[in-house]
């Protein structure tokens, strides 16, 4: 991930931790002071181990992404509204050199969300911007 002064960047993609779980058990860590942390330890680590390592597996690069998002949409592992998702998958189309598939399916969903909420407009119009920006780069 990209981080310079211009531009704040912050992950798209996640899953809180209960939703790695079995039945999306909910779960939290209790702890009092530096003692606590140290007494869940082996909790965390077994958390870490059973669960969040083998989501970053699962998901270890963007085709891989792609494949569930496109089939799963969001019903899948990560918490993202319907404009969300095309923006991401939108996304990583362009970035893995699709641009022309990427514009056709943010713009195929631009023409569908017409009339509706700009809340559910802006995300894909902020992808849309950054793809003619780049596409702008790519030209110079």
């Amino acid at each position: 991930m990209q981080h310079d002064e211009e531009s704040q960047t912050m992950p798209l993609l996640l899953a809180p931790d209960n939703l790695l779980r079995p039945d999306d058990d909910y779960h939290e860590w209790m702890y009092d002071g530096e003692n606590g942390v140290d007494q869940l330890r082996d909790e965390i680590v077994h958390d870490l181990r059973n669960y969040a390592l083998p989501f970053i597996d699962r998901f270890a690069n963007l085709e891989m992404v792609l494949n569930v998002l496109e089939g799963e949409g969001i019903r899948g592992p990560f918490t993202l509204d319907q404009s969300d998702l095309v923006a991401i998958i939108g996304a990583i189309h362009y970035v893995e050199g699709r641009r022309a598939k990427a514009v056709q399916i943010v713009d195929d969903a631009l023409v569908a969300l017409e009339g509706k909420p700009h809340k559910f407009r802006y995300p894909l119009k902020a992808v849309r911007k950054r793809m003619d920006e780049l596409a702008k780069e790519i030209e110079l």
